[in-house]
């Protein structure tokens, strides 16, 4: 139960952090929280929504390999339009001024 507890905060976490990069202009609608998980909390995740199915959890040999590749995607991602967005918000911070600036003295 514990587990599963720690699983659900850290996809609330991650659901947090791509909400707030959607709002303020980052391109995240194709991440999924639970792509953010480590390998670890992602395969707990993985078991309870099977189990939640039909009460097997039979895990493919390949699904390490799959996770971790769309794990380095989705966090690239991620740190990208973060640095996107703080740039984004800072250039149109000194255009304005730079625009004022201008308006004032000439």
């Amino acid at each position: 139960m514990l587990v599963v507890r720690h699983g659900t905060v850290l996809l609330k976490q991650d659901r947090a952090v791509l909400r707030v990069c959607r709002s303020q202009g980052g391109c995240v609608a194709h991440i999924k929280p639970e792509h953010l998980l480590e390998p670890r909390d992602y395969h707990q995740w993985v078991k309870v929504q099977r189990e939640g199915d039909d009460g097997s959890c039979v895990m493919a040999a390949d699904d390490d390999v799959v996770f971790e590749s769309l794990s380095k995607r989705a966090w690239m991602d991620v740190l990208l339009q973060l640095v996107k967005v703080s740039m984004q918000a800072r250039l149109f911070i000194y255009l304005f001024f730079v625009y004022l600036l201008f308006i004032l003295f000439y």
